[in-house]
């Protein structure tokens, strides 16, 4: 089952690869069930205890917000021996490394996060 709000594909971002329904088809195709699901407001339209494993990869650095509600909400589906499984890309790989010590950014350049609307890619930790 994937879940998401596909709300960067929709038809006035020009995604790349196709909008909502273009991906909603491809999964069909290949008969991988998916739902619209907005996590940030809805709970999951499961039962606890439901699947064996339960993948959150790739979207704890989109969140806007804090992740708890997310969290345990992700934690009542697996079964009592699943799992859950996050996953999140990793800021101090060695590309990253070498793009730091060559001046480069490891970002999204400030002028897109800052005129987009809404903003789809990594949110960004800004230090203080």
């Amino acid at each position: 089952m994937v879940i998401d709000t596909w709300g960067e594909y929709a038809e006035c971002y020009s995604n790349q690869m196709g909008n909502t329904q273009d991906i909603l088809q491809r999964f069909r195709q290949n008969r991988i069930p998916c739902c619209v699901v907005d996590i940030n407001h809805s709970n999951l339209p499961f039962n606890d205890d439901t699947f064996d494993i339960v993948p959150f990869l790739a979207v704890v650095e989109h969140l806007h917000n804090s992740p708890r509600k997310i969290l345990m909400e992700i934690r009542r589906v697996p079964k009592i021996k699943g799992y859950v499984v996050i996953g999140t890309p990793n800021i101090a790989r060695v590309f990253n490394r070498l793009a730091l010590l060559r001046g480069k950014t490891i970002h999204v350049s400030l002028d897109y996060w800052f005129y987009s609307d809404p903003f789809f890619r990594h949110v960004r930790r800004i230090l203080q």
